[in-house]
């Protein structure tokens, strides 16, 4: 198989992915933005598809915003996620699928996709957030929270600062003042 054909088949594989993800309606946004005044970035040898030459674009991500995949991956997924919802459950093992075939090709940045009027919920997500900034586990205590019923009580959250090396005096300060709350609603408004 020549390399042409194999890179086809990577683009047509995670062009199918995100079409699954995206006709199954399991509550995941994925959002490709085209390039804001900028030149379109180009493969190193334009790749020739039957539809004509494979165009790539820059996806704004920011810094601050939880992501996993290479920077110059070929396939950004942007995922807008509330933890509690089924249809954000169904979709993490295609998710996971998807990151695990194309470690090299896919990216995933994150959203919090929280209901900002439930506080027990709120606090979920900025404890998630608290986890990227103060341990660099958002991506863990995503997966734990995607298992759970639901986390439940402030001792659930202490067991989990815990558990991920945490302070949690600063954790419990976070979330008494909210610290992250604004983060939080921020990804509600992109």
């Amino acid at each position: 198989m020549s390399k042409t054909t194999g890179t086809n088949q990577r683009l047509i594989l995670a062009g199918v992915a995100v079409a699954l993800l995206l006709a199954l309606g399991i509550g995941v946004q994925m959002v490709v933005l085209p390039a804001q005044k900028q030149a379109p970035v180009l493969a190193a040898a334009p790749v020739l598809s039957p539809l004509g030459p494979v165009v790539r674009y820059q996806v704004p991500v920011s810094l601050g915003q939880p992501k996993k995949g290479p920077e110059d991956a070929l396939v950004t997924i942007v995922e807008w996620c509330d933890f509690h919802s089924p249809k954000c459950k169904q979709a993490e093992p295609v998710l996971t699928a998807v990151m695990q075939k194309y470690p090299k090709d896919v990216r995933l940045a994150f959203r919090h996709f929280a209901d900002p009027t439930s506080i027990p919920g709120l606090e979920e997500h900025e404890f998630s957030r608290m986890a990227f900034e103060q341990a660099g586990k958002f991506f863990e205590v995503k997966d734990l929270f995607m298992q759970q019923p639901s986390v439940g009580t402030r001792e659930d959250i202490a067991r989990y600062a815990k558990q991920f090396g945490m302070e949690w005096s600063k954790v419990l300060s976070d979330l008494d003042q909210h610290n992250f709350a604004g983060a939080i609603v921020a990804d509600h408004t992109f």
